[in-house]
């Protein structure tokens, strides 16, 4: 083993002496590629088929761009890249339009399938670390108003594959992934198996799986993949089969937001896969243990997993460690009926081994008696890790299993839309599938119509509204007018207000659920007539749908909820409000522990502001901006690109899916970037600034002030401690609902270049930490004698640039730069733009 540690280090040394010696290749990426896809073309790696190996440290951007209304087929002809666990060394990913969501993330010499693109444009980015990787890439792009993924006759399998419809339902995984085995008739099974062989997590049924909701609670259920049979990671076994999740349950105390608040007491879900799998001589399911066999103090069993071995990083094979069971005061905790603590043998669970099962023989069978939660340890010199002559493991016992298994088989997963239209010549309703006798199901797509008669408006009322909330509308219900006009995109459980179309206009509705959740559904009444408004006689319709009496119009008081009855009353408007950069609320000082930053203090950052889509109710965050005076928002100007018509400005807010006191919504009526920015430039951004003048003055309170602008030149000096605020990801796990703050350090511009032009912006640094998507538009603030400056907009040329050392995450690396536009040198700008448009 010393031997081994010693030579290992020894490579390195050489190699880090090679590279110090200038015997690397120094090639870099020149600019951003773009490729017109209206021609059929090939993209490669750097220097591919020049030399045998790409280049290291690379970050090449390449976007690939087609004619409106077509899609790009991306087809790769050659691939190899250095392989590595999550594609965190060398790695080719590809996003659609704007960088807005990854198509697939690629690394290995497995040759990707096919890549279909949702619209006219996707975006590459080819990155490599400091040593020297494969052959690299070769790919074929290739646009069309009709491209496919398969051939016709054929049809798409989940992980891209191409399937036979005649194939459907036969039994045989022709997928890969079981998606021409979903919705077949399932069968049950009695768990009285040969005791297991193989398997990557604790398998109680051919179509379930359990595990742990602190490992899933973050993840999106359709995004999880099921391997079984496997044993080396990057190797393939003949047993081995791959399956999708189509339903994730957790313990009943853990349904719903409560998931995100789980006890270690009750740390067990369920995962139901697409499709059945096969069972054969690698993969069978675990016994369950029957409600007396507990685990007693001295059993020997057994814990499997990839997880790491004393911070060496995870396994690439499976390992099993013997695990003695222990007093439950061992673990600290005393829970009789759902846990079993183990340990005592020096070796544990660690990361990467967490939801896997605890094993234990009785008689000639195996039992799975639980799911591994988390290790606890009474060596002091051994904290953080994961192994040590005082660590133990505690599992949650699998006698919750079995109640889970029968709540489950009482469900029906499985509902059949067909599309409905409906006739508004007469009074009627329309409800989700199974409203009033069960929740909705999961995995749906149901259409209705509703046909207007000739000359009339349709009006519809809802009468009940309940949809499983997330962050990104999973669960919604879309409607559209004419030529596909998206009238709005509803989810959520608040109450929706009446909509009305325009005369001898149709209605589209369509109503999409994901795997996960549920909830009572809608019920909605439809009429139609010649006559029909959203209001009462005598009064007017807000912007938003609701109505206002006509005395109630520019009466300082906004009864619309969104400013409408506020318009046009030439309200005063101070340019730079003296009493500025004041917190009332005080907010927490040097939290930032959490990647992405800590949640703040409610309102305590009362300039923050939430730019969000007004198509999309209650709230369709996308971006960040800050409070300048009454009337003024500063953001990025990609922000605003293309969003103009129907944007909402929400001040006040902390938690998205709440409303607070403070809260205020109003309407954006101009937006104006920054003079470089214009047109088509507005892409380049240079300096990515950008003002948005809201439909009727906000009103101040302890909540909503406004931020300071610096002096015309003023920039904030390296090292100083500033704050970034915003609602953005954290490591992938979708946007923040709660404001989060996070202290940063001003870095010199060099620190951050190639984000902005030099002198245009603000750099800002934070150790493994980062502002990332959802955050673009936020105020970087800096505290200058007792009040709080803007100094810029998060960009987006990078909203958290990644250092090429870095292997963990897009946007919190080992050293996270953010690049912000800065207000320095803009102020004489901002105040003639103001001036002007007030």
């Amino acid at each position: 083993m010393i031997r081994l540690l010693f030579f290992s280090i020894v490579v390195k040394f050489l190699l880090l002496a090679t590279l110090a010696a200038g015997e690397t290749d120094d090639y870099q990426c020149s600019g951003y590629h773009e490729y017109d896809a209206s021609r059929k073309g090939n993209l490669s790696s750097p220097l591919y088929g020049q030399r045998a190996q790409y280049p290291p440290n690379l970050f090449c951007q390449y976007k690939i761009k087609a004619p409106v209304g077509h899609r790009i087929k991306v087809t790769f002809k050659d691939f190899d890249l250095d392989l590595s666990s999550r594609c965190t060394q060398d790695q080719l990913v590809i996003y659609g339009k704007n960088y807005r969501g990854v198509l697939g993330t690629f690394c290995g010499h497995e040759l990707p399938r096919p890549i279909l693109s949702i619209d006219n444009e996707i975006n590459l980015v080819f990155k490599t670390d400091f040593i020297q990787g494969g052959k690299g890439y070769l790919l074929e792009y290739e646009s069309g108003p009709n491209m496919q993924l398969c051939k016709p006759g054929t049809k798409v399998c989940r992980n891209r594959n191409c399937y036979n419809p005649s194939k459907v339902c036969d039994g045989v995984d022709d997928c890969g992934d079981g998606t021409d085995e979903e919705g077949c008739s399932l069968y049950v099974v009695c768990i009285k198996y040969d005791p297991y062989l193989n398997r990557s997590a604790s398998g109680v049924h051919p179509i379930r799986t359990a595990s742990d909701p602190h490992q899933i609670r973050k993840a999106n259920p359709g995004d999880i993949k099921i391997v079984l049979g496997s044993h080396g990671k990057f190797t393939k076994t003949p047993y081995q089969q791959v399956r999708m999740s189509a339903k994730v349950i957790s313990y009943p105390e853990l349904l719903g937001a409560d998931i995100q608040n789980y006890k270690l007491l009750d740390d067990v879900s369920l995962i139901r896969l697409n499709a059945p799998v096969q069972l054969n001589a690698g993969v069978h399911p675990a016994c369950l243990p029957t409600f007396g066999h507990n685990p007693l103090p001295g059993w020997h069993c057994y814990a499997t997993g990839w997880g790491e071995t004393r911070g060496t990083g995870s396994s690439h094979a499976l390992k099993q460690t013997l695990q003695i069971a222990q007093p439950r005061e061992k673990c600290q905790v005393s829970n009789e009926l759902s846990q079993v603590c183990v340990g005592n043998t020096g070796l544990s669970a660690c990361h990467g081994d967490s939801g896997g099962p605890l094993q234990c023989q009785i008689s000639d069978r195996w039992f799975v008696m639980g799911a591994a939660s988390y290790v606890t340890t009474s060596d002091l010199n051994n904290r953080g890790l994961c192994a040590g002559p005082g660590a133990h493991t505690l599992y949650l016992f699998g006698i919750i299993f079995i109640t889970l298994v029968a709540w489950i088989d009482a469900e029906s997963d499985y509902y059949l839309c067909k599309i409905e239209t409906y006739d508004a010549s007469l009074k009627g309703t329309i409800s989700s599938p199974l409203y009033g006798k069960l929740s909705y199901p999961i995995s749906v797509n149901c259409k209705y119509k509703i046909k207007a008669p000739l000359g009339q408006k349709i009006k519809i009322t809802f009468k009940d509204f309940d949809l499983y909330p997330s962050k990104y509308c999973y669960h919604r219900l879309v409607i559209t007018g004419k030529e596909g006009r998206i009238i709005v995109v509803l989810c959520g459980n608040q109450l929706p207000r009446p909509i009305l179309s325009d005369e001898g206009e149709d209605l589209k509705l369509e109503f999409y659920t994901d795997f996960y959740g549920s909830g009572r559904g809608f019920l909605l009444e439809y009429e139609s007539g010649p006559d029909l408004q959203l209001c009462e006689t005598g009064e007017s319709a807000c912007a938003n749908r609701n109505c206002f009496k006509p005395e109630k119009k520019c009466d300082g008081v906004d009864d619309c909820g969104d400013g409408t009855d506020e318009e046009n009353c030439n309200f005063p408007v101070v340019v730079f409000p003296r009493n500025c950069g004041v917190q009332i609320i005080k907010p927490k000082e040097g939290y930032d522990r959490l990647i992405g930053g800590e949640e703040a203090t409610p309102n305590s950052w009362p300039w923050q502001v939430s730019l969000s889509n007004a198509k999309i109710e209650p709230i369709g965050h996308f971006c960040g901006g800050t409070l300048i005076n009454s009337l003024w928002v500063l953001t990025a100007a990609h922000c605003i690109a293309r969003r103009y018509a129907a944007m909402n400005i929400i001040v006040g807010a902390h938690n998205l899916g709440n409303t607070t006191s403070y809260q205020q919504t109003r309407r954006s009526v101009k937006v104006i970037a920054f003079p470089e920015l214009k047109g088509e430039k507005i892409k380049d951004y240079r300096v990515d600034l950008a003002l948005v003048k809201m439909n009727a003055p906000i009103t101040f309170n302890a909540g909503v002030q406004p931020a300071c602008l610096p002096d015309f030149s003023f920039k904030p000096p390296v090292h100083w401690q500033c704050y970034v605020t915003g609602w953005g990801e954290t490591r992938g796990s979708g946007f923040s609902n709660s404001l989060k703050q996070l202290l940063v350090e001003v870095r010199p511009d060099e620190d951050c270049k190639g984000m902005y032009e030099k002198g245009t912006g603000v750099c800002v640094w934070k150790a493994k930490q980062g502002v990332c998507h959802g955050d673009s538009g936020g105020p970087v603030q800096c505290q200058v004698a007792e009040k709080y400056y803007v100094f810029g907009a998060s960009s987006a040329f990078y909203s958290s640039f990644v250092s090429k050392w870095d292997d963990t995450s897009r946007c919190a690396g080992m050293l996270s730069q953010g690049g912000y536009a800065g207000t320095h040198g803009r102020i004489k700008w901002i105040k003639y733009i103001i001036e002007k448009y007030t």
